[in-house]
């Protein structure tokens, strides 16, 4: 999508489109003001007459203002008249800032540490730094502290952890200069504060930084307390919880011996020409191979567009159960409303049993690495 971005000053940036060369042009669904949002992710969802499409950009902001009166008009009309004296196809969408990042030294993200210190946000006071597509540091930091804090009683919240869920909470104390031993720990018990840092995706694991607790351990600070460099030290390392691995329109679930199979009808092509039709499957006992360079039919949808849409084979398997309320006489050929609204849950399609279990093992976390999961 052609995204401009202009510099209004003041560390602002407007967000806009040229949607000149679209006959429709409707702004479906936008984050609200306050949200911070990475670089590359989705700000907003637009349709036009043939596709849909997102609006990101290369950085991470801070929506601050939204034009909603552009954003209701093109809703109430479709953007069939955008050149005229109220509104024009380069109207900004957004305003945002620019939330302050180091490069990252990886090709996976454009940010290396992101700190959210704005206290709108969920994030509050959380920073964040990747690794890899599935690990990150989780650090604590607030330009309203001095670098250094002292911290004690790190509590882990219950697991599972979801999205933007605390994940620990823990003591600070602020270092102040200029004040002797004693009346330090006084004042710390004084005025301690409570603090969270909270999960930037649903998490898997969760181990704390092994610097802070040997420190802990052999070097504790009377009553506990332990310094830390609040804008460097990392409180945990974090890891991204697997649902699902995802490839192009395929999703796997691997579920003890057996892996279910589904059809993402959240990817971008397929969401823009819904309905799907099943076509063709394999049945159950079938065996399939994958054969290097070439297609070899899992299953077969048409959609409201110009192509088929197709499930091909990505490793040897044997199908061992379909799902009967997608594949039954009745359904076939016909809209399939369960596809569209629950393809990762009941919208299921096969469980296959791997025939070669290593060799697929293998490739699923060679995904893994590159970040191919939901």
């Amino acid at each position: 999508m052609n995204i401009i971005l202009k510099d209004v000053g003041n560390g602002l940036y407007e967000i806009s489109t040229s949607c000149a060369f679209f006959i429709l042009f409707r702004i479906e669904e936008h984050l609200p003001v306050g949200e911070v949002v990475g670089a590359h992710l989705e700000i907003a969802c637009c349709a036009t007459e043939c596709q849909t499409l997102s609006l990101s950009i290369d950085f991470t902001c801070q929506i601050v203002e939204i034009n909603q009166t552009f954003i209701d008009y093109t809703r109430a009309t479709d953007g069939k008249d955008l050149d005229n004296d109220t509104y024009k196809h380069t109207d900004w969408i957004y305003r945002v800032r620019k939330v302050s990042y180091k490069e990252n030294k990886h090709d996976y993200f454009a940010e290396h540490k992101q700190y959210d210190t704005t206290p709108t946000t969920i994030l509050h006071n959380t920073w964040y730094n990747y690794l890899k597509p599935y690990l990150s540091e989780l650090g604590y930091f607030t330009p309203y502290l001095p670098l250094e804090v002292y911290v004690r009683n790190f509590q882990v919240a219950g697991k599972p952890i979801k999205n933007r869920e605390a994940i620990v909470s823990f003591e600070y104390y602020p270092k102040y200069h200029n004040v002797d031993n004693t009346e330090k720990w006084v004042l710390a018990e004084k005025h301690k504060k409570l603090a969270y840092l909270y999960a930037p995706y649903d998490i898997e694991t969760v181990t704390f930084n092994e610097k802070l607790l040997i420190e802990a351990q052999y070097n504790p600070q009377p009553n506990g307390w332990i310094l830390m460099n609040c804008k460097e030290d990392f409180i945990l390392k974090i890891e991204r919880k697997i649902h699902y691995y995802v490839e192009g329109w395929h999703w796997y679930k691997i579920e003890n011996d057996f892996i279910r199979v589904g059809l993402n009808t959240k990817q971008e092509y397929i969401c823009a020409h819904l309905p799907c039709y099943p076509q063709m499957f394999a049945p159950v006992g079938k065996i399939l191979k994958e054969q290097v360079g070439e297609y070899v039919p899992l299953a077969e949808f048409d959609i409201a567009g110009p192509m088929m849409v197709w499930l091909d084979v990505l490793f040897d398997m044997e199908v061992v159960e379909i799902n009967p309320r997608i594949w039954h006489e009745a359904q076939m050929y016909q809209p399939c409303e369960l596809l569209e609204k629950d393809c990762f849950g009941e919208g299921w399609l096969f469980v296959v049993k791997p025939l070669n279990p290593e060799k697929t093992r293998k490739m699923f976390t060679e995904w893994y690495e590159k970040g191919w999961f939901a």
